[in-house]
């Protein structure tokens, strides 16, 4: 594959943008971001500071910021109910974080292996794999709540409706309002967003068939304004970004 060539993707619990930037601006999103530069230095300015390496850099949910990469890049959006994602936010210690850690090798190697000219296929399994034995780490190390868990499980068990909080905290055997105070606790953000999270990933695979009007009715968004804007503050850029590719 040309080494030029722009690719996006979004799984169960993370998305990933490998290529070149040519638009970036400052913007924020509910995705925790892993960058990795693959050539070269990445930058990258918040609304308090200025940051360059050559290693991976995590930036926390909602932190605004502008990244600027000369070369390829590979960009991992993760969603934060998730365990990498809650590992991520643990052992951070800033709202963006150099990260100098064994998978930051192993995601740049997969990475350059696709630029050289491997098959895409190939290259999301190797992510997923890596990421998924990596996020192991957050469920033996900084002991998640089972029965919060238990509630994310039963959410992507049903991703193809809209879960009320009242069913998912009966089935957890929780009252709704004592789920969504251990939701917060564990995962330090809110039920709805995670709700929101799981329904614009999964719209992804649709955009490239349907239109976005079509697609925000399918996944219980009341119109396209609706579903463009919480996709857009999911991920970072809008749903129209995946139909030019």
């Amino acid at each position: 594959m040309a080494s030029n060539q722009n690719h996006i993707h979004i799984g169960k619990d993370w998305g990933l943008f490998l290529g070149t930037f040519s638009d970036n601006k400052p913007h924020s999103h509910y995705a925790i971001q892993l960058s990795i530069p693959l050539h070269g230095e990445l930058a990258l300015v918040t609304e308090n500071d200025r940051f360059c390496s050559s290693n991976g850099m995590v930036i926390q949910s909602n932190i605004s910021h502008q990244l600027n990469c000369d070369g390829n890049h590979l960009l991992l959006l993760l969603n934060p109910t998730s365990r990498i994602g809650h590992y991520l936010q643990v052992i951070s210690e800033s709202e963006v974080a150099t990260l100098n850690d064994p998978i930051i090798d192993q995601l740049k190697e997969i990475a350059l292996q696709l630029l050289a000219d491997q098959d895409f296929n190939h290259f999301t399994k190797s992510i997923t794999d890596t990421i998924t034995d990596y996020g192991c780490q957050c469920q033996e190390g900084t002991h998640l709540d089972a029965r919060i868990l238990k509630g994310m499980d039963y959410l992507e068990a049903h991703s193809h409706r809209v879960v009320s909080l009242e069913e998912v905290a009966a089935h957890c055997f929780l009252s709704p309002s004592r789920f969504l105070h251990l939701f917060k606790e564990s995962m330090n953000t809110s039920f709805r967003k995670a709700q929101i999270w799981t329904r614009t990933r999964l719209a992804f695979t649709a955009l490239k068939n349907q239109s976005i009007t079509a697609s925000a009715y399918e996944f219980g968004f009341a119109d396209g304004a609706h579903f463009s804007k919480a996709f857009k503050q999911q991920f970072g850029f809008s749903p129209k970004k995946i139909q030019q590719l």
